[in-house]
């Protein structure tokens, strides 16, 4: 329901935007009178004035145009009101699909809508977290072959719809959210571009959204079953320490190496990067507050 609805959304506002668009272009061969009445206007006081225009006639090449302002104005006025109709039927649905997708810093309702869309009509791509990023085009792409420098591209691939939303998260957290802000001045300072910050607060965002979006197993696991989920904890960790760590440091020696792993992991990992499954928890916060609680329980 929501992709119907959204689909119609999406094609009203690209109407909506020619329709404004066309509406200022007409507005320059009007007279000069009108062309200063909607001086400095927003879109909906100049098609609200544009609406409300009386045609003298059709003698002169200024009455035509006239007439053709208003039925512009007229034209965005009804889209602008069906887009704030579908708008309100979108987030309804939404709201009651997946109301902890709002509750999320930066995520919206036509980011959540487009999430939605992307995990109904792929469950069967989405069977991990790394799969989910690839799905949306975030998952990070060795530069060449063989023995690269450690280099990364972008990925041009998967669902762009749904990679600009998460972009679109992405630069509301970078402005308004103090954690996030906090982390773009350390990345920052060690060095990084902020395209390569953007690429990492994307594949953060989506690890976030993969854990709210996912669904429960079956109750009954089997043994396989169980090693794959085991499995798939090691390689997102070992996928982390490559990204970030091996990926970005050039080492002498193995004894180097060995000393910043370990400063990753112990310093780092365990302590300060907050995990989506912990509740947003560093793995040391989380054994010291939620763990004991699940014990008395």
């Amino acid at each position: 329901m929501i992709r119907q609805l959204k689909v119609a959304h999406d094609t009203a506002v690209k109407d909506r935007t020619g329709a404004m668009v066309t509406l200022k272009a007409m507005l320059v061969h009007a007279s000069e009178d009108l062309r200063g009445e909607t001086a400095g206007k927003t879109q909906k006081m100049i098609a609200c004035h544009c609406a409300g225009l009386c045609p003298r006639g059709l003698n002169t090449p200024e009455d035509a145009n006239r007439h053709a302002l208003r039925s512009i104005a007229k034209r965005w006025i009804a889209l602008n009101d069906e887009i704030i109709e579908l708008e309100a039927m979108i987030k309804d649905l939404v709201a009651q699909r997946a109301s902890h997708l709002l509750e999320r810093f930066g995520i919206g309702v036509d980011t959540a809508a487009e999430i939605l869309i992307v995990a109904g009509d792929n469950p069967e791509r989405i069977k991990s977290e790394a799969a989910f990023a690839k799905l949306a085009g975030i998952s990070p792409i060795p530069a060449g072959s063989g023995m690269t420098s450690g280099k990364h591209r972008i990925n041009q691939g998967g669902h762009r719809q749904l990679n600009a939303a998460i972009y679109r998260t992405v630069i509301a957290r970078m402005r308004f959210h103090e954690p996030t802000i906090a982390y773009v001045a350390r990345r920052t300072a060690e060095g990084k571009s902020k395209r390569d910050i953007i690429s990492c607060l994307k594949r953060y965002v989506i690890r976030e959204v993969y854990h709210l979006v996912k669904t429960d197993p079956a109750p009954a696991r089997s043994a396989v079953d169980n090693y794959r989920s085991i499995n798939a904890a090691a390689e997102a960790f070992f996928s982390s320490l490559e990204w970030e760590v091996l990926s970005r440091h050039d080492f002498a020696n193995t004894r180097q190496a060995q000393a910043v792993v370990l400063d990753w992991c112990y310093g780092f990992y365990n302590h300060e990067r907050r995990h989506s499954s912990a509740g947003m928890m560093s793995p040391v916060n989380y054994e010291n507050t939620a763990a004991p609680d699940q014990e008395a329980a």
